[in-house]
């Protein structure tokens, strides 16, 4: 195998106390599930697990197209890239149940599947899954990010000079979204390695960070069928979508509704709709089984910001928000804001608190997974309706 590969490791979904164990601890399992967002590393996870175990790896693609070949019969099969057929399906469920009728006429063989957290519809998919698995149960892996040792580790493999010096600048500019992501990370090194500068304000920097997490690199997902959607377009629906989750106090988004700490995606007007399910699958935003929220809360803040200051510069009262907004949001609110000044402090004066009094983490540690357990009551304001339609020289967003 390549000399890029660090060992990896997992969260079992559902756990109620999550633990992280190392991904080759499950390989005694008949089947599992291995969930990332774009860009975390399942398929090199999935080669590399493939050779040590003499196992077979294959895209999901070659899967469903080719005849079976009589090795899959008697190997544990690696099947990556579920989220890449379901990406041009129309109707999403068909892939996996193709994937299912496959392996049952191979005689249910010991397998592993990878997809897109966001592209996995939870418990619906795995109990269907389970029905063609050797022992009839199907685990659920989540992959960790990478670790710092890891990402050191990483850098190193690419050639990067002074590690410390590069990892303290990225954390200085604000770019700790892209430290776990291998994908994300190398992107960052070699930008930097090939006379690209390090972004001179903090507002150029998170500029740079969401661009980067916004982009589809992934050739089958571009040729898949799904819409198109340039950068600008994505960031300006990024940030209504933060802006409102800011606003309201709500927990994320629900792809369907029926959960009340929920807004429903549905409840945005149309012509959003395309780009909000295009955007809601970029490493913008990471998902549950329940929903979809900002995958890091000063991201959330800086995209939320640079929404609202569109709004004010097409006329929307800079206060508007401000007003409608319930008094418990003030720090997120405030931070939201500052973003239209260059950003909020660095080092906030004192915490946020809970209601408890409970001093919470600062907004520079604070990720989505702690944003969706510090759920507030929404506030009964409809901010998926402000400001309409909006125009900012490419195209109508949102």
């Amino acid at each position: 195998m390549g000399g890029r590969y660090l060992p990896r490791t997992c969260a079992v979904v559902g756990e109620v106390e999550e633990k992280h164990h190392p991904l080759v601890a499950f390989r005694d399992r008949d089947a599992f599930v291995l969930l990332a967002a774009p860009g975390a590393g399942k398929t090199r996870a999935f080669k590399h697990e493939a050779h040590d175990v003499q196992g077979c790896y294959i895209t999901a693609r070659n899967f469903l197209t080719l005849p079976v070949r009589p090795e899959w019969r008697e190997t544990t099969l690696f099947i990556d890239g579920l989220d890449e057929r379901r990406a041009g399906s129309s109707d999403q469920r068909t892939p996996l149940d193709e994937i299912r009728a496959k392996l049952d006429s191979l005689g249910k063989p010991r397998f592993r599947l990878s997809c897109r957290e966001a592209d996995w519809f939870g418990a619906n998919d795995r109990s269907h899954l389970a029905m063609v698995a050797p022992g009839g149960e199907v685990t659920e892996l989540r992959l960790d990010p990478l670790t710092e040792e890891d990402s050191l580790r990483l850098l190193r493999q690419l050639g990067v000079g002074d590690l410390r010096v590069f990892v303290a600048k990225a954390r200085g500019h604000g770019l700790d979204a892209l430290m776990g992501n291998p994908q994300a990370l190398e992107m960052l090194a070699r930008s930097v390695a090939s006379g690209g500068e390090w972004p001179t304000t903090r507002m150029g920097t998170f500029e740079r960070s969401c661009r980067e997490l916004a982009k589809e690199l992934n050739r089958e997902h571009q040729l898949a069928g799904r819409p198109q959607i340039g950068t600008p377009e994505l960031l300006d629906a990024a940030g209504r979508l933060c802006a409102v989750c800011l606003l309201t106090g709500a927990a994320g988004y629900a792809e369907f509704e029926g959960d009340r700490d929920l807004l429903p995606l549905s409840g945005f007007r149309t012509p959003v709709q395309e780009v909000l399910q295009v955007v809601c699958r970029t490493s913008l935003f990471e998902k549950d089984d329940r929903s979809f929220a900002p995958r890091h809360r000063q991201i959330a803040e800086f995209l939320g910001g640079r929404y609202l200051a569109g709004l004010v510069a097409d006329g929307l009262p800079s206060d508007a928000w401000w007003l409608c907004s319930p008094v418990s949001m003030a720090e997120s609110c405030r931070n939201c804001v500052a973003w239209r000044h260059g950003g909020p402090p660095t080092t906030p004066r004192r915490g946020p608190t809970s209601s408890s009094g409970t001093r919470l983490a600062s907004s520079s540690t604070v990720t989505s997974r702690d944003f969706l357990s510090q759920r507030r009551k929404p506030s009964s304001t409809d901010w998926s309706t402000v400001g309409g339609s909006r125009n900012r020289g490419h195209g109508t967003v949102v």
